[in-house]
């Protein structure tokens, strides 16, 4: 299939890839912090309303997690 395509046609695709890669970047961006808005306001109200729980422990390992994942894609994005 790539050996159809032109030099140009291939820098076309290339450059549509980068951008739809440039906008997934921001929406993962935009949705992270979200979620984790959303993670505090929930922290906020269980500690407003006295609630304790296991979950809480899992939700807080859930969010290291989740933080080392962003931080490696984050290393990943960044290299050329």
């Amino acid at each position: 299939m790539l050996e159809d395509l032109d030099e140009v046609a291939l820098l076309e695709l290339l450059e549509l890839y980068m951008e739809m890669v440039e906008k997934q970047d921001e929406v993962i961006c935009r949705l992270g912090r979200l979620v984790s808005r959303q993670a505090t306001d929930i922290l906020h109200y269980k500690n407003l309303l006295n609630i304790e729980s296991e979950e809480d422990r899992i939700l807080e390992q859930d969010k290291r997690l989740a933080e080392e994942a962003m931080r490696e894609y984050e290393m990943t994005k960044l290299e050329p």
